[in-house]
């Protein structure tokens, strides 16, 4: 384990001042950051064709036309959609009821898929997608059908192209950190403008859910401002139902890190695992208009009972999430031994699966496998082409930013057939003589990718911390993408009776008279490393731990905790001083 203090410690600035300096936000602008209003919401007017399309929307609804609304195959495809769903429901409820058609891909595929697209369609609207698809825009504009595409992944201008574009990565906005579903809102506030009306801000909770599931940068400030308003008043049926559901993990708190890891993981399984019927109903709970209906329930001692869609699609969730997690345990022991022999180490690790995996599980993978490793990570499917037999090799790319790359897409991308995506998330292909000098060039490069941690503060057991760390982590709701949690690296001399395991497993080390503790659930293995180090009882480990900072709340009283990451072991005094 190595760690890089981010900046010497700077006593004219408070500990969340430091930390937030260290993000990249200059001073000046902390306050600001801190207290953001409305004034830091850009004119969605600098996204390009945005009244274009607006205007074509409308002559559609206007007109009675078929509108089709493809559905991308994630959380912030599925919130795009329903908040525009949602927002055209608002306004023109029976032409939705009766002219609007959604559809959700049968797999993890990205883009508009033609065959999907109900006779008497002429508009065909794809959020957070299809951006890349001149070819399919052109094929539908031939036969009577205009697209209207509301996305933000990278893709090159065709000036050919006869969809309607509007992409925040594509022109001058300044704001590159609005994910799909924050174009739409953008896209939705110039209807309320050209209509009369102000909705679109009723369905700020599904953009803040879209853009957290998405892991855009928080340091934007509109970015920030509108996830803010979104998780301060959650409307949504199945968000609500769902936070309320983990009340106790979310400690009853909306925020990035909580959407994070208790609301979007539970639809993205579903996206990615879900049966056809499940992804339907995952989807239909964020229609405000059809959460509420009542359905046949499926709860085990219910049968000839009715329960609401949105009850029915919570539980559901769970299941799926459940379901997939276990399959990833099981995947993770053949990909951990493969690792383990050294034939997927090429510098980075890319493991090549000749008897491919379940591909809505390969990003999963990779992104834990990366975790365990300290490694960027490539899992890639054998495939074969059923009337060329021609042979690739595609899955899924997670990495981090290193000194050498900052952006594992683009890296690789010119080795590939493709790589798209995010910067360190993912899809990508490749040929077989792709492939191979791709790992051939990542041999030779010889990058340094060992394990390290960047840390805000550094401290010995004998310095004074503790009000440091209760500050930090008082502002708890501020960490997402592009604001990690802060670390504190602490470094002293431990004696064996330090180190302590707790009821159900959970690892304390303490921290000389300190009122911070370190703490680690689930961390029997780890107590057990820790122990075997000290010879004898009298002896001294100086050892370096890595945590990031909590309060810990028991009866009232509030004090600073710090929840283990990593450890060092620096040096083993056998004699005791």
């Amino acid at each position: 384990m190595n760690y890089t203090l981010i900046a010497p410690r700077n006593n004219e600035l408070t500990a969340i001042e430091q930390v937030m300096v260290n993000r990249g936000i200059p001073r000046e602008w902390i306050h600001l950051y801190l207290n953001l209003d409305d004034s830091v919401c850009l004119d969605p007017y600098g996204l390009d064709n945005i009244e274009l399309g607006a205007r074509r929307l409308l002559k559609a609804v206007l007109n009675q036309e078929i509108i089709y609304v493809q559905v991308d195959s994630d959380c912030d495809g599925y919130t795009s959609a329903a908040v525009l769903i949602n927002y055209l429901h608002r306004v023109f409820p029976s032409t939705v009821e009766n002219k609007v058609r959604y559809g959700l891909h049968t797999k993890k595929h990205h883009g508009i898929a033609v065959e999907d697209i109900p006779s008497g369609c002429t508009l065909v609207v794809a959020p957070d997608s299809s951006s890349n698809e001149a070819d399919i825009h052109r094929e539908l504009k031939a036969n009577g059908i205009d697209v209207l595409v509301l996305d933000h992944h990278h893709a090159e201008r065709d000036e050919t192209d006869p969809a309607i574009i509007i992409n925040n990565q594509m022109c001058d906005y300044e704001n590159k950190s609005l994910s799909g579903v924050g174009v739409v809102y953008k896209f939705c506030q110039i209807l309320d403008w050209l209509i009369g009306v102000s909705y679109a801000d009723e369905f700020l909770d599904l953009v803040a859910l879209g853009m957290i599931a998405d892991m855009m940068d928080l340091r934007s400030f509109e970015t920030k401002r509108l996830i803010e308003m979104g998780c301060g008043a959650v409307k949504n049926p199945f968000f609500r139902q769902m936070a309320q559901r983990n009340d106790f993990p979310m400690k009853s708190k909306v925020n990035p890190f909580t959407v994070s890891f208790y609301i979007a993981p539970f639809i993205n399984a579903v996206t990615r695992s879900g049966t056809d019927a499940e992804k339907l109903l995952i989807f239909e709970s964020l229609l405000n208009h059809r959460a509420g209906k009542l359905i046949p329930s499926t709860k085990k001692g219910a049968k000839g009972q009715e329960e609401t869609l949105v009850t029915q699609a919570i539980r559901v969730s769970a299941a799926v999430k459940k379901h997939q997690d276990d399959a990833k345990v099981s995947a993770l022991d053949d990909l951990r031994f493969r690792i383990n022999s050294g034939e997927s180490d090429f510098g980075i690790l890319i493991i090549t699966l000749e008897n491919p995996i379940d591909t809505n599980l390969t990003g999963l993978l990779a992104n834990q496998i990366m975790a365990e490793y300290g490694k960027p990570t490539l899992i890639l499917n054998k495939r074969v082409n059923s009337e060329t037999q021609e042979i690739t090799w595609e899955g899924s790319g997670r990495g981090f930013a290193t000194e050498q790359v900052a952006d594992w897409r683009a890296f690789i991308e010119p080795y590939a057939m493709y790589a798209e995506g995010h910067a360190m998330a993912f899809g990508v292909g490749f040929t077989p003589l792709e492939l191979k000098v791709f790992k051939s060039e990542m041999q030779n490069a010889r990058m340094d990718l060992a394990k390290s941690y960047n840390v805000d503060f550094e401290f010995g057991l004998g310095e004074s911390f503790d009000n440091i760390i209760l500050e930090v982590a008082e502002y708890d709701e501020l960490w997402g993408q592009g604001l990690a949690q802060p670390m504190v690296a602490i470094t002293g001399s431990f004696k064996k009776s330090d180190i302590l395991l707790m009821g159900k497993g959970t690892l304390k080390i303490v921290l000389g008279n300190h009122k911070t503790t370190f703490i680690k659930f689930n961390g029997t293995d780890i107590y057990n490393e820790l122990q075997s180090l000290f010879p004898t009882e009298d002896a001294l480990v100086r050892m370096t731990f890595i945590g990031t900072c909590q309060l810990n709340e028991w009866n009232g009283n509030v004090t600073p905790q710090l929840k283990l990451v990593d450890y060092n072991v620096n040096y083993v005094n056998t004699w005791g001083f």
